[in-house]
């Protein structure tokens, strides 16, 4: 299974050929799975935990920077490492992947601790990824499959 989402099934499979070459458009499931960087997250969630031994200050500046620069590196990881065609794809890639670091905690954490806020990051994260989990997939068929007109 590539990471790039398929919204219009194979010739093959309009035919009813049950070859192994026929593809059929990706479902709910799939397109959720595909949308989440989960090898990005991990390293994200790993490094941070590399650094979660030091003083507060001190760690968030560096998970600050480690989201960062990771958040940096992720385009070209999913464009030439995860082979990721779509542009609009792999930015709602990148998108689930910063929703996924907030709802960790990490510098995100200590900045609302900072501001006094009431609620988590970990709150405001899981409220967001509970509402990505519903919404993108929607967005994602309704905005990239009828981008292009049926042939």
């Amino acid at each position: 299974m590539g990471r790039n989402i398929i919204t219009k099934p194979s010739p093959e499979a309009l035919e009813g050929n049950e070859s192994a070459k026929a593809i059929v458009p990706d479902n709910y499931t799939s397109q959720i799975v595909k949308l989440i960087p989960v090898e990005i997250v991990g390293v994200y969630l790993g490094i941070q935990n590399i650094f979660s031994t030091l003083p507060e200050h001190a760690r968030f500046v560096t998970q600050g920077i480690i989201f960062l620069i990771i958040l940096a590196i992720s385009g070209p990881y999913l464009r030439i490492v995860a082979e990721v065609a779509d542009k609009k794809l792999r930015t709602i890639s990148i998108i689930s992947y910063s929703i996924w670091c907030i709802s960790l905690g990490g510098p995100f954490a200590y900045l609302l601790t900072c501001l006094h806020s009431v609620v988590t990051a970990e709150q405001i994260g899981g409220a967001l990824i509970m509402l990505y989990t519903l919404i993108v997939p929607m967005l994602y068929k309704i905005t990239f499959s009828t981008s292009k007109p049926p042939q």
